[in-house]
């Protein structure tokens, strides 16, 4: 199973949301108890600087699958107009770690006029 490929707009300076609803491929939602979540925003795949870390929460109760997506207006603002790559991944910590990378694509940072 691969990690779904989905395409973001962010409006440079605008508070960024989305409640992301995690699913097994059998159509059932996926129990995140005794998970983490973790992603970043870069310029390219071969980039070495981290864009901007993005704020991701398991929504309790974790057996709802569900996750917060969000940058506040303050990072979205530091975020200069143009086209970025991202990935998110479910971890489980262990020896050796289970990840697990769940989505990736591209996000469009459109410019801000008001600043």
């Amino acid at each position: 199973m691969g990690a779904a490929s989905y395409n973001f707009e962010i409006e440079q300076g605008s508070t960024f949301g989305r409640t992301l609803t995690f699913k097994q491929p059998n159509g059932t939602v996926m129990d995140l108890t005794g998970y983490g979540i973790r992603g970043q925003i870069r310029r390219h795949l071969n980039s070495s600087d981290i864009t901007v870390p993005f704020n991701l929460t398991i929504i309790d109760p974790p057996t709802l699958g569900q996750v917060a997506w969000s940058l506040t207006s303050v990072q979205a603002a530091a975020i200069k107009s143009g086209q970025y790559v991202y990935d998110i991944e479910l971890y489980q910590a262990g020896t050796p770690e289970y990840v697990y990378r769940c989505m990736e694509g591209k996000i469009t940072v459109s410019r801000e006029v008001t600043r």
